[in-house]
């Protein structure tokens, strides 16, 4: 998530313009739930018409060995806040190398469990939080060390940690508790007008789906992607369960085919990613009514195919106000070996795409202007070594 500077002043088609933080493959995931979701993606669905998106050129993957990188969230070139297995970094010199990343603080874990941090959400440069263990950490001042930071423990009834969240202001958070691979009802939804206030602040409901991704913007439009294909819209989150409408955007309804990202330039244009035909496909939608209940409110991007021995897996998005976005896209061969990764991005409606490679295999990106993005992602076994890669314009 990414601040912006403008609300619901929209661009592109009509009145529209053109998420996500977010990353799916969860620390607290099971290898082999991971390597089934790789297994089973053996298409990808994206080739762009003629480019009219910029083109980034992305870094070599930075390595942070043995430390898994999980998400992250810039909301200035100068200031990245990343989540990883063993806490939370922040960094005011993203593009300076590891050392240029600091371990700042560590949630509070159960026994036995890494201390990590799963989502983070900056949308302004003086306002930071994130979610991890059994806890929900908040700064004002971001760079400023372990002091700057506030932990607020948070029940776990369902002994799950927080899996992601997104803030659309120091005013409006939305975080998800997701629930084991396989489990399609019962997800919690925990959501906050003062987010940096104690647990008390935050209310909590349970879903009749679960939810895998999270994005809001500034106008108070929130989405949550499911499990089932769904994606859910609130313009009153904090108000429970039934504030949350439901609309199945991709997949055979009843299905696991999860909504891996979502994203939103403004309540009137955002995109979605999904794992689709059972599992077999993966595809990016766009909506320029993303709280429409009626079929077909959401329409696929025009798609083309990778070569028949690779198969690609869109995962983490990120849209600026002015519809600058970039999905990152790991690409895998049919043995589950990483052989790589592309960023997709687009300017203005969405219609038009460009495609760069990315080294390593990124699952989270945050870009703080249409020139500079970080994105981060894991490999090696058990996903177990983080990898960051810059991508400027």
């Amino acid at each position: 998530m990414v601040p912006r500077t403008d609300e619901d002043e929209p661009v592109g088609i009509g009145r529209e313009r053109s998420v996500v933080h977010r990353p799916i493959c969860r620390l607290h995931r099971s290898t082999a739930t991971i390597t089934t979701l790789v297994a089973a993606v053996t298409l990808l669905t994206v080739a762009p018409r003629p480019a009219a998106a910029a083109t980034l050129s992305w870094s070599a993957p930075v390595d942070f060995q043995g430390n898994a990188l999980l998400s992250v969230s810039c909301p200035s070139e100068n200031l990245c806040v990343a989540g990883s297995s063993k806490g939370l970094l922040v960094s005011t010199d993203p593009s300076g190398g590891a050392g240029a990343w600091r371990l700042v603080i560590a949630p509070p874990a159960p026994r036995d469990n890494a201390p990590a941090v799963y989502g983070v959400s900056c949308p302004s440069t003086s306002f930071c939080i994130a979610v991890g263990g059994y806890a929900i950490l908040t700064s004002s001042d971001p760079a400023g060390g372990p002091v700057a930071w506030k932990v607020t423990p948070i029940p776990a009834p369902s002994g799950r940690p927080l899996d992601g969240l997104s803030c659309a202001s120091s005013s409006l958070c939305v975080a998800y508790k997701s629930m084991p691979g396989g489990t399609l009802s019962g997800g919690r939804v925990l959501s906050s007008t003062d987010p940096a206030g104690g647990a008390g602040a935050w209310q909590a409901s349970t879903l009749r789906e679960v939810p895998d991704s999270v994005d809001c913007v500034r106008s108070g439009l929130c989405l949550l992607g499911t499990r089932r294909g769904d994606v859910l819209t609130s313009t009153h989150p904090t108000r429970g369960a039934r504030a949350w409408r439901s609309v199945h955007i991709a997949g055979i309804p009843g299905v696991e085919d999860d909504v891996t990202s979502v994203a939103c330039a403004s309540r009137r244009y955002c995109l979605a990613a999904a794992l689709s035909c059972s599992g077999r496909c993966s595809v990016l939608l766009r909506s320029s009514h993303p709280t429409a209940t009626a079929p077909f409110s959401w329409r696929q991007v025009d798609f083309g195919f990778y070569p028949h021995n690779r198969f690609a897996l869109l995962v983490g998005g990120s849209c600026l106000a002015s519809g600058f976005c970039t999905f990152m896209a790991p690409i895998f061969t049919f043995a589950g070996n990483v052989v790589g990764g592309e960023a997709m991005t687009t300017t203005g409606t969405g219609s038009r795409w460009t495609r760069s490679s990315v080294g390593g295999a990124s699952s989270a990106v945050s870009c703080a202007s249409p020139r500079f993005c970080v994105a981060v992602g894991n490999t090696g076994s058990s996903f177990a070594k983080g990898q960051l890669t810059i991508g400027e314009g």
